[in-house]
C-alpha cells in the first residue's frame, strides 16, 4: 500500500533538482529527500549537473532540442530511469516514486480541464493548438473534440478512445516526447 510520494525533477529553467515529498517542495532538493534515500543526494546532483553542463531552453514545447549533446541527453534518461527503480527499491512499497526524464525528454500530458479548448499541458502548464504544429490536422481536431468531451464535469470519452489518442499523439510526436494521460 502506497503512504507516500516523492518526485524528483531538474527544473528546467533553474537546472536545479527538487524533491517533492508528499506536495512540499523544498528550497533544496536534499531537503525534500526522506531521510532514508539522503545518501542519493550527490548522485541526485549529478544528473542535475547533466543538465546544467549540457542544455538550455531552445523551444518550451520540444524541451529535448535544449541538448548540446545527445549522448548526455541520453545519459540524463538513462539515470532518471536508474535513479526511480533505485529509489524504489530504498524505500520500498509504502512510496510511489517518481523521476522525471524531462527535459531529457519532453513530458506531455494529455488531459481535460474547466473551460480549457486545448488538451495538451507541458511542464509549464497549458498549451495552444498553435504550439503544436508537428501534429497532423486530423489529430489536432480529434484533440480539440477530446479536450470538450474530457472536461471534468462532462461523462468520460467512450472507452479506449483516449488511449487512442494518447497512443497517435505519441505516434506522431515520436520518441523524444512522452505522452502522460492524467484524469
Amino acid at each position: 500500500m502506497v503512504n507516500h510520494e516523492l518526485r524528483v525533477n531538474v527544473h528546467p529553467e533553474l537546472r536545479r533538482a527538487f524533491a517533492k515529498q508528499e506536495h512540499w517542495v523544498t528550497g533544496g532538493y536534499d531537503d525534500g529527500l526522506p531521510e532514508q534515500v539522503s545518501g542519493f543526494a550527490p548522485r541526485i546532483d549529478a544528473w542535475a549537473g547533466l543538465v546544467r553542463e549540457h542544455f538550455a531552453i531552445a523551444d518550451l514545447i520540444y524541451l529535448a532540442r535544449g541538448w548540446r549533446s545527445e549522448d548526455a541527453r541520453i545519459a540524463f534518461v538513462d539515470e532518471a530511469s536508474n535513479l526511480q527503480s533505485d529509489l524504489k527499491v530504498a524505500l520500498g512499497r509504502a512510496w510511489a516514486v517518481d523521476v522525471s526524464p524531462e527535459p531529457g525528454v519532453s513530458v506531455v500530458r494529455l488531459m481535460g480541464e474547466y473551460w480549457s479548448e486545448w488538451p495538451l499541458w507541458n511542464w509549464e502548464g497549458g498549451t495552444g493548438s498553435e504550439d503544436w504544429p508537428m501534429l497532423s490536422d486530423e489529430l489536432r481536431r480529434r484533440l480539440s473534440a477530446w479536450a470538450v468531451e474530457a472536461e471534468p464535469d462532462h461523462a468520460p470519452p467512450a472507452a479506449g478512445v483516449t488511449e487512442r489518442l494518447a497512443h497517435d499523439v505519441q505516434r506522431e510526436l515520436g520518441p523524444q516526447f512522452v505522452v502522460e494521460v492524467r484524469t
